[in-house]
């Protein structure tokens, strides 16, 4: 089971995430929400891959996946491509699209990936869904920033790495 996630999209559903974007903070937006979700999966066996668009990052990132903690890739879009372009390129070519579940709340893209065989789950559902299993395994007391999470130095140093390995 593949959960496909557009990064961005989801990021936007909680205020706290929104605002660290809109100042300028998008490592640290990108690495709570990852943070989460590696929290989310624990000892799981679903796969997630996070879509982010490649506009938004530096030209070395764009058009390459990251590995995240856990079962987590990141992926960013090539320089100028749309994440939403990528999560359909994703789905189309998977030789199982029915194991695969879109977080996005984005109607073309819903559109596109459950003709597919795909199954959507919007964003702000999936968010609620997150944090209440966070909430239920013990891990907040109520706000999602009391949760645990990757520091924007550990993330940065994580994006660094996959960098230098890349090159070699």
């Amino acid at each position: 089971m593949i959960l496909l996630i557009d990064g961005y999209n989801l990021i936007y559903t909680y205020d706290q995430w929104a605002e660290m974007m809109d100042r300028g903070n998008i490592d640290e937006a990108r690495a709570r929400m990852v943070s989460c979700l590696s929290r989310y999966l624990g000892a799981g066996k679903r796969e997630i891959i996070v879509v982010f668009d490649g506009r938004r990052t530096s030209p070395r990132r764009a058009g390459r996946t990251d590995s995240g903690p856990g079962n987590i890739r990141i992926f960013f879009s090539g320089q100028g491509l749309k994440a939403d372009e990528e999560i359909i390129k994703k789905v189309q070519e998977s030789e199982n699209p029915s194991g695969i579940t879109v977080v996005t709340s984005d109607r073309f893209i819903k559109d596109r990936v459950k003709r597919l065989g795909a199954a959507v789950i919007e964003s702000r559902d999936f968010r609620h869904e997150l944090f209440e299993r966070l909430k239920q395994a013990g891990r907040s007391s109520g706000s999602v920033d009391a949760y645990p999470y990757i520091s924007y130095d550990e993330y940065m140093r994580m994006l660094k790495n996959h960098e230098k390995t890349s090159k070699d």
